[in-house]
C-alpha cells in the first residue's frame, strides 16, 4: 500500500468541511476495507515519518489511524511474528524512542498519542516476549536513565508506565479477560509471559525501575514544594500517580518479596497523606492490590498484614479526614473521594481477614490472631458506615454483609468471640444502620430527581438486608432497637409534639418493614395477636380482639392512635397510608381501627391532598385498602365514605404538550394523537383506582337494593352527565380536531368501566338467595358507552376503552347486558386495527366461556365479519410477524367456542358457506411446521371438529382426558373430509423436511397430533384403523409390520405412552 494514499485517505474522510460528500464517501469506503495484515508496514511508515528537522511529516490525525492499523496488526493473533518483522518493528520503535522521547518533545504536540503508542508496545510485547526481545526491560530501562538527564524525562517515564499498565491488562486483569472469548491458546500465553518475567531477573528490573521513578518524582516534588515551586511539580506528581497504578497492576502476579518491603510501605504510607489527592487515591489502590495479594498459607498472609498494620493507619485516617470534614464550611469532592477509597482499601481488608477467621482448616491459634486484627478494624468500618454520604457508607457493605453471615454460623465462631461482645456489636451496628435509613436533615426530596429518590430506597434496601441479618441472630435486639425509636416517635407524635418529619417518616417507615424483619414468624392475623392457630373454617367466626397484641400489633396501633395521617410532609403521609394499606390483617383484629384509617384517606391529606404525588397514591392504596378490607367494612358506612368521593370522581382530562409516546414527530391520523394522549401518563391513571373503589363500596349495599341502585345511580348519572356533553362538544365534522373532548369521552367510558370493576362477578348459575346488583344501572351505563362508542368507533382508543368497559360490565352484571353485545360488535369491526384482535378475541373467548349457549347470537353474526378481518390480514404479505400472531389468536378463539358448546354456530344458515374455508384454512395452517405454536393451535381446533361432526350416526364417544363433553351432531361430507384430509396430516407433518423433533416447539405440536389421532380412533373406532393399515400406510410405501405397530400403539396404552411413542416414530423417519 502507498503511505502517501493512505495518508490522503485519511485527510479526506476526516475533513468536516468538505464539500465532496461522494469523495469523502469513497475515502472512508477505503479506510473501512484496509486489511491491517497488508497495511500495517504502510502504516508504520506513516506514523514515523519525519523530516530532516525531525518534526513529524504527517499531521496527528493520519498517525493515530496509522498507529491504530499497526495495534489491529499486533492484536490480531497470538502466534510468534516472524524474524523479518520483529526486526522491523523493534528497530523502527526504537529509534522512535530515542528521537521522540529520549531527545524529542515527547509528542507534546499530539499527547493523545502516547497511550495509542504504549498499546502497540504492549501487543509487539505479547507477541515477542521472551522468545525474539529477552531484552525489553533492560532496553526499555536503558533508555530510561538516557532519559532522565533530558527535559522529556517525565514522557518517557509516563510511556514506560501505561505500558506495563496494558501489559497487565492483557496477561492478568480478570474483567478484561471475561470481556472477550476466552480460548485456550491466549490463556496459555499470558501464563507464560507471566511466568517468564516472575522466574527471571524482569520482574526485578520492571519493579525496580517503576519505583526508582517514583521515589525520585516524590523528591522532586517535595524539593519543589519546599522551595515554592509549587507551580512546576504537575509532571512530577503525574509520575507519581501513573507509577502507582502501574505498581498496583502488577501487585497481584509479580513476587510478594518485590512489592512488600519496608522501603514500599513507607512509601505507600507517606503518600497517603499527601497534598494531591490523585496521589492518595493511587496509594489506596495499592495498597488495597497488597491486602488482597492471593498467598499460598495463612502465616505468609498473617505477617504481610502485621508488616502493614492497616489497622492502625486506617483509623487514624478516618478520624483525621472526618474531622477535617466537619470542620469544612462546604463539601469537598476530592476529600469524599479520598475517603471512598479509604472505605473500599478497609473493606477489601477486612474481606481478607474473614476469609482467615472462617477457615476452619487453620490452626485455632492462627483464626485467633486474624480476629485480633478483624475486631481492630470493627469500629473503624462502623465509623465509615455511618458516614453522612451514602456513597462513602456504601463502600464497607460487602464486608459487614460478610461478617454478619458468619455470625450466623455458630460452628465457626471462636472460643475468644462471647455472645455479649456480638450483642455489643450488633447493638452498635443498629443504631448506625438505624441512623443511616433517616434522611438527611437538609434533604428536600420534592427537589429530588427519581434517580436520587431511587437510590435512596436502594440503600435502605440494603440496610435492611443487615437488619435482617442480625433479626436472625437476636429477634429481641431488633424489636428492641424499632420499639425504642418507633414506638417513642409515635407516642410523642400522639402527645401533640412536633417532631421532625425525617424522625417521623423513620418511624412509619420502621413499621412497614417490621412484618418482612419478622416474616420468620406467624402470618395473617397471628402477626398481630397473641393467638392460638385456630382451623381454617373456624377463623371467620373468632373473635380476635380479646387477644393481646404482638409487638407488630404494638407497633400498628401506636400508628393508628399517633396523628401521624395529619403530618404535613408528602414523604409521611405517602409512608403511613403505604403501611396501613399493607396490612389489612391488623384492621381485622382491630376493627375500631377502620374507620380512623378510611376517614386519614378521605381527609384533606389523603384523596383530597393539593400535592398530586400524594394524591395520586392515596388513589391506589385507598383502593388496596378498601378491597382487603371490603368484607369488614360496614354497609353502614358506605353513603358516608361515597360522599366523601363524590368531588374528586369527575375525570381529570389533560392533554399533554410533550411528544407523542410512538416517537413520531407528528401523529400520523387523529386516531394516532388520541393514543399518544391517552398513553401519557396523568391523574386519570390513578383515579381509575378510585373508580374500582367506589365500585367496590357501593356493592356492599346488596342487602338493600332500593338504596344500593340509587346511591350507584347518584355517582353513575354525573359520569353519564358529562358523556353526554363530551359527545356533544364533538361532530362528526369536527371530531378529529376536537382532541380534548374525545380524551373526556374516553376516560368517562373508562371510568365507568372501572366502577364496575369494583362489584364481584356475576355467578354463572346463581343461587336462591343471590341478590342481583342494580342490572338497570349497568344497563344504562352499558348503553351510554354504546353511544359514544357509535359517534367515536374510528378511534382506536375509544373501541379499546368501550371493549374494555363492557367486558367489566358483563362481568358484574353477567347476562343482563348481553342484549347489547350484537350491536357493540358491529360497532367495533366496523372500524378495526389488527393489532386490535388479541384484545378482541380473548373479550370474545371470555364471553363464550361464561355464557356458553346463552351467547349464541352474538357469535353467530361474529364469525363472518371475523373471517374477512383475519382474511384481510393473513393475505397482507407485509404483514410478517403478525401473521402468526394473528392465527393464534384466531384459532385459540375458535377452540374456545367449541369449548363452550357453540359448534352450531358454523353450520347456522348463516354461517354454514363458511365453513368450508375455515376447515381449509385451518388445514393449511396445520400443515405449517415453520410455525409449530400456530400449527398446534389448529389441530387443536380440527380435533375438537372431529369430535363432534365425525361421529357416526347413533354412536356413543367416550371423551379422553382433558376432551370436553360435545353434543355429537354428523356433519355432511365431514367423514370424506376426515379420511382425505385430516387422518393424512400427522404423517405429512411427520415427513416435512421442516419439522425438528428435537425443537421443543415441534415436539408439543407432534404430541397435538397424537392426541388427534387418538381422537379419530375414539370417534370411528376400528374403522380408521383399518383405513390405516390397508390404504393410507400402504399407499406411503410403508412396511406391513410398522403399520401393524403403529395401529397397535394407537389402541394401546394412554395418550402420554402414544405421545412418546408417535414422538419417537418422527425421530425414526430422519435416521
Amino acid at each position: 500500500m502507498d503511505p502517501n494514499q493512505l495518508v490522503q485517505a485519511i485527510l479526506i474522510a476526516a475533513d468536516t468541511s468538505a464539500t465532496d460528500r461522494a469523495l469523502q464517501h469513497q475515502a472512508l469506503t477505503f479506510l473501512n476495507n484496509i486489511n491491517p495484515n497488508d497495511a500495517w508496514p504502510a502504516s508504520l511508515q506513516v506514523f514515523l515519518a519525519a523530516g530532516p528537522d525531525g518534526a513529524r511529516t504527517h499531521p496527528p490525525a493520519a498517525r493515530h489511524f496509522a498507529l491504530k492499523v499497526v495495534c489491529a496488526f499486533l492484536g490480531s493473533g497470538i502466534d510468534p511474528l516472524d524474524d523479518a518483522t520483529v526486526a522491523h518493528v523493534k528497530t523502527s520503535f526504537s529509534q522512535y524512542l530515542q528521537t521522540e522521547f529520549v531527545y524529542g518533545p515527547a509528542e507534546a504536540s499530539a499527547p493523545f498519542l502516547r497511550n495509542a503508542v504504549a498499546l502497540v508496545l504492549a501487543l509487539f510485547f505479547l507477541r515477542v516476549y521472551p522468545a525474539q526481545w529477552s531484552t525489553f526491560f533492560p532496553d526499555i530501562i536503558t533508555l530510561l536513565g538516557t532519559a532522565n538527564t533530558q527535559p522529556s524525562a517525565p514522557g518517557l517515564a509516563l510511556l514506560f508506565f501505561h505500558t506495563i499498565i496494558e501489559i497487565s491488562n492483557e496477561i492478568f486483569d480478570q474483567l478484561l479477560k471475561s470481556a472477550r472469548e476466552f480460548t485456550t491458546e491466549r490463556h496459555a500465553r499470558d501464563a507464560r509471559i507471566r511466568d517468564a518475567i516472575r522466574n527471571g531477573d524482569d520482574a526485578s528490573r520492571m519493579n525496580s525501575a517503576v519505583l526508582a521513578l517514583i521515589v525520585d518524582a516524590v523528591d522532586k516534588v517535595r524539593a519543589a514544594r519546599e522551595a515554592g515551586k509549587a507551580a512546576t511539580i504537575g509532571p512530577h506528581l503525574e509520575i507519581v500517580h501513573w507509577g502507582l497504578r502501574a505498581f498496583a497492576l502488577y501487585i497481584p502476579w509479580i513476587d510478594v518479596n518485590f512489592t512488600v518491603t519496608p522501603t514500599t510501605i513507607q512509601l505507600l504510607f507517606t503518600l497517603l497523606s499527601d497534598e494531591n489527592v490523585s496521589v492518595r487515591l493511587a496509594s489506596c489502590n495499592a495498597l488495597l492490590r497488597m491486602v488482597q495479594k492471593g498467598l499460598k498459607g495463612g502465616n505468609d498472609k498473617l505477617q504481610l498484614f502485621k508488616v502493614l498494620s492497616l489497622g492502625e493507619v486506617l483509623r487514624a485516617l478516618e478520624e483525621r479526614t472526618r474531622a477535617e470534614k466537619t470542620a469544612r464550611a462546604e463539601p469537598d469532592e476530592d476529600e469524599e473521594q479520598f475517603r471512598e477509597h479509604l472505605g473500599r482499601l478497609l473493606d477489601g481488608y477486612g474481606q481478607e481477614l474473614l476469609k482467615f477467621v472462617d477457615d476452619t482448616s487453620l490452626d485455632l491459634s492462627l483464626r485467633e490472631e486474624f480476629n485480633t486484627l478483624l475486631q481492630d478494624i470493627l469500629p473503624t468500618m462502623l465509623n465509615f458506615l455511618g458516614d453522612e454520604y451514602d456513597d462513602t457508607s456504601s463502600t464497607v457493605f460487602r464486608f459487614l454483609g460478610a461478617f454478619l453471615s458468619s455470625q450466623k454460623k455458630p460452628d465457626n465462631r471462636l472460643p475468644s468471640v462471647t455472645a455479649e461482645s456480638l450483642r455489643q456489636f450488633w447493638t452498635l451496628t443498629l443504631t448506625v444502620v438505624l441512623k443511616k435509613m433517616r434522611w438527611d436533615s437538609d434533604a428536600e426530596p420534592k427537589d429530588m430527581d427519581e434517580d436520587e429518590l431511587q437510590m435512596f430506597d436502594a440503600l435502605r434496601k440494603d440496610l435492611r438486608v443487615f437488619m435482617d441479618s442480625i433479626l436472625g441472630m437476636d429477634k429481641d435486639l431488633v424489636a428492641s432497637a424499632v420499639q425504642q425509636f418507633s414506638l417513642n416517635t409515635l407516642r410523642v407524635l400522639e402527645s401533640g409534639v412536633e417532631v421532625p418529619w425525617q424522625d417521623a417518616e423513620l418511624a412509619v417507615f420502621l413499621v412497614f418493614i417490621y412484618g418482612e424483619l419478622s416474616r420468620s414468624t406467624s402470618g395473617g392475623r397471628r402477626a398481630f395477636v397473641e393467638a392460638p392457630l385456630f382451623e381454617k373454617e373456624q377463623r371467620k367466626a373468632i373473635d380476635y380482639s380479646v387477644f393481646p397484641l404482638t409487638m407488630q400489633g404494638d407497633l400498628m396501633m401506636a400508628l393508628m392512635t399517633s396523628r401521624v395521617g395529619q403530618y404535613q410532609h408528602p414523604l409521611v403521609l405517602l409512608q403511613y397510608f403505604e403501611t396501613i394499606s399493607r396490612y389489612g390483617d391488623f384492621f381485622r383484629v382491630r376493627k375500631e381501627c377502620i374507620l380512623p384509617a378510611l376517614e386519614s384517606f378521605l381527609g384533606p391529606l389523603g384523596v383530597h391532598s393539593s400535592d398530586r404525588s400524594v394524591q395520586s397514591r392515596a388513589f391506589y392504596l385507598f383502593q388496596k385498602f378498601v378491597k382487603d378490607l371490603r368484607s369488614d367494612i360496614t354497609p353502614q358506612l358506605v353513603p358516608t365514605l361515597v360522599n366523601g368521593l363524590r368531588d374528586v370522581l369527575v375525570p381529570v382530562v389533560v392533554l399533554s404538550d410533550s411528544a407523542d409516546s410512538s416517537g413520531r414527530s407528528s401523529p400520523a391520523t387523529p386516531s394516532d394523537a388520541l393514543d399518544d394522549a391517552v398513553a401519557q401518563p396523568t391523574i386519570f391513571d390513578s383515579q381509575m383506582h378510585l373508580y374500582e373503589s367506589l365500585g367496590a363500596l357501593t356493592s356492599l349495599l346488596y342487602e338493600t337494593p332500593n338504596e344500593h341502585a340509587a346511591l350507584l345511580r347518584s355517582v353513575v348519572q354525573p359520569l353519564l352527565d358529562e358523556l353526554s356533553n363530551g359527545l356533544s362538544a364533538v361532530s362528526a365534522a369536527t371530531a378529529s380536531d376536537n382532541l380534548l373532548s374525545i380524551l373526556k369521552v374516553h376516560h368517562v367510558i373508562s371510568a365507568l368501566g372501572g366502577i364496575a370493576r369494583g362489584y364481584p362477578d356475576f355467578p354463572r348459575t346463581p343461587t336462591a338467595d343471590f341478590v342481583p346488583p342494580p342490572v338497570e344501572v349497568f344497563q344504562q351505563m352499558a348503553q351510554g358507552i354504546l353511544v359514544a362508542l357509535d359517534t367515536l368507533n374510528v378511534f382506536k382508543a375509544i373501541r379499546s376503552a368501550a371493549r374494555t368497559a363492557f367486558g367489566r360490565l358483563f362481568a358484574a352484571a353477567g347476562e343482563h347486558v348481553v342484549q347489547l353485545m350484537p350491536a357493540l360488535m358491529r360497532s367495533l369491526l366496523s372500524h378495526f386495527d389488527p393489532t386490535e384482535l388479541s384484545e378482541f378475541v380473548n373479550f370474545m373467548s371470555h364471553l363464550a366461556h361464561k355464557l356458553e349457549g346463552n351467547v349464541f347470537g352474538v357469535m353467530n353474526e361474529l364469525i363472518v365479519p371475523l373471517n374477512s378481518h383475519v382474511s384481510e390480514i393473513v393475505s397482507n404479505a407485509q404483514a410478517g410477524e403478525l401473521h402468526s400472531e394473528t392465527k393464534k389468536f384466531y384459532f385459540s378463539f375458535l377452540c374456545s367456542l367449541m369449548k363452550a358448546k357453540l359448534q352450531d354456530i358454523f353450520t347456522s344458515e348463516q354461517n354454514q358457506s363458511q365453513l368450508q374455508g375455515v376447515l381449509e384454512f385451518t388445514l393449511r395452517t396445520a400443515q405449517n411446521a415453520l410455525e409449530p405454536g400456530t400449527a398446534r393451535l389448529a389441530t387443536d381446533f380440527l380435533q375438537a371438529c372431529v369430535i363432534v361432526w365425525a361421529v357416526p350416526s347413533g354412536a356413543a364417544v367416550a371423551n379422553g382426558p382433558g376432551t370436553p363433553q360435545f353434543a355429537a351432531s354428523t356433519l355432511p361430507g365431514f367423514e370424506t373430509f376426515l379420511y382425505k384430509q385430516l387422518v393424512p396430516l400427522p404423517f405429512e407433518i411427520a415427513s416435512s423436511p421442516s419439522c425438528n423433533p428435537l425443537d421443543g416447539q415441534t415436539v408439543v405440536l407432534l404430541n397435538s397430533l397424537a392426541d388427534f389421532l387418538k381422537t379419530v380412533h375414539r370417534v370411528r373406532g376400528q374403522e380408521v384403523l383399518d383405513y390405516l393399515t390397508t390404504v393410507y400406510l400402504p399407499a406411503q410405501n410403508c412396511p406391513v409390520d410398522v403399520a401393524m405397530g403403529f395401529t397397535s400403539a394407537i389402541t394401546g396404552g394412554d395418550v402420554k405412552a402414544f405421545r412418546r411413542y408417535f414422538v419417537d416414530f418422527v425421530k425414526s423417519l430422519r435416521r
